[in-house]
């Protein structure tokens, strides 16, 4: 008898909610309610992802979204094994390091041998820019993988540029964040700061002067970002929470932009923009600017963190072709770069993306 009542409370309670779920789904979005998702559970999903977000500062899918100090979020394990490379437990040795660093330089001496300028820029991950936001249970080493390659690509006179140090330093000055809370990107300002060290990189490194756009910043306040949204609670988080920052350019550059054919690598037909920013998820494409500050071409494989800085390499360089860089490998990039012949070739990887890829292992078809 002492079970029972707990049992049918619960019960009661089960069903209450159950019936209460088709007028949840009604008022959140009755236009698109059907006899197929009228009891679909996401909006009590995200009401208790972010009682435990808010009021817990916990995760309920540590696997995927962690959450740490202040509001900040950051991706979990699922994610390219990014807390194990944090906590520097990711499998690694220093055989399988030199190999990594030995690909790098047969990679920079390809394009080299072919007259082409590179440089490999590496975007750090959040959770190295912002280690004092993680929560306690994430311990960051002092040393990881990544200080590794980087001290044996320096050694060897490799063109790896990190932007940790920049970025670390420009974050201790700068009364705004450089990456944003609820997304596992850099903004505009942090996208900035790393789009110069690269300029600067190539202008040391290959005795140029390649000119710089003019810009300032718009800031406006901004919701939640993708990281909210993998906990389903972007629909609550606050319209203020985030800084959203954005690029105004001194001189308005009129561009074509347009898609490259996923299959055989060729430009499509462009159309006159006023400077969209690349999105790398929605295929490779390609930038022509007449009017842009330098006449050189560039070859720029990124990943996701190029739409951030892409407007800005856009405003500098005539023509840029981007393709994520696990996308255009052996035969394709050396038929590519032979029809194209671009002028500069930049690499911008993300750091988590570092040790484990296809670019750098690929065996290139001379």
């Amino acid at each position: 008898m002492h079970q029972k009542k707990p049992v049918l409370i619960f019960a009661t309670l089960s069903l209450l909610m159950i019936g209460l779920l088709p007028i949840a789904n009604y008022i959140k979005d009755s236009e698109n309610i059907n006899i197929e998702n009228m009891f679909n559970t996401d909006i009590l999903e995200s009401y208790r992802n972010y009682f435990f977000f808010k009021i817990l500062n916990r995760s309920l899918v540590n696997n995927n979204v962690i959450v740490g100090q202040d509001d900040f979020l950051f991706l979990g394990n699922k994610h390219n094994y990014i807390i194990s490379k944090t906590q520097n437990i990711y499998p690694n040795n220093p055989k399988g390091i030199e190999k990594w660093v030995n690909n790098l330089a047969h990679l920079q001496q390809w394009y080299e041998d072919k007259g082409i300028k590179f440089i490999m820029a590496i975007v750090p991950n959040k959770h190295t820019l912002y280690s004092d936001k993680l929560p306690g249970w994430v311990s960051r080493k002092k040393q990881n993988v990544t200080d590794e390659i980087v001290k044996l690509s320096n050694r060897k006179n490799l063109n790896l540029l990190d932007l940790r140090k920049i970025l670390l330093a420009n974050k201790q000055t700068s009364n705004e964040l450089l990456y944003f809370k609820t997304d596992s990107h850099w903004n505009a300002l942090g996208a900035s700061i790393g789009y110069r060290e690269i300029i600067n990189y190539l202008n040391k490194r290959y005795q140029q002067k390649y000119q710089i756009p003019e810009y300032t910043f718009v800031m406006r306040n901004s919701g939640g970002k993708g990281l909210s949204r993998l906990l389903k609670t972007n629909d609550l988080i606050p319209s203020d929470l985030e800084r959203q920052v954005s690029y105004r350019f001194k001189v308005n550059y009129e561009i074509c932009q347009g898609n490259i054919d996923k299959e055989t690598s060729e430009p499509k037909s462009c159309q006159i923009s006023n400077n969209t920013a690349f999105n790398i998820h929605k295929g490779s494409q390609y930038s022509i600017n007449q009017h842009a500050l330098n006449s050189d071409s560039v070859l720029f494989l990124c990943d996701s963190f190029s739409m951030q800085n892409s407007r800005l390499f856009n405003a500098t360089f005539n023509t840029i072709w981007e393709f994520h860089y696990n996308l255009l490998l052996g035969g394709n990039l050396s038929s590519f770069v032979d029809k194209q012949q671009p002028r500069i070739v930049i690499y911008q990887v993300v750091e988590r993306s570092l040790y484990n890829n296809y670019f750098i292992n690929e065996k290139l078809n001379n």
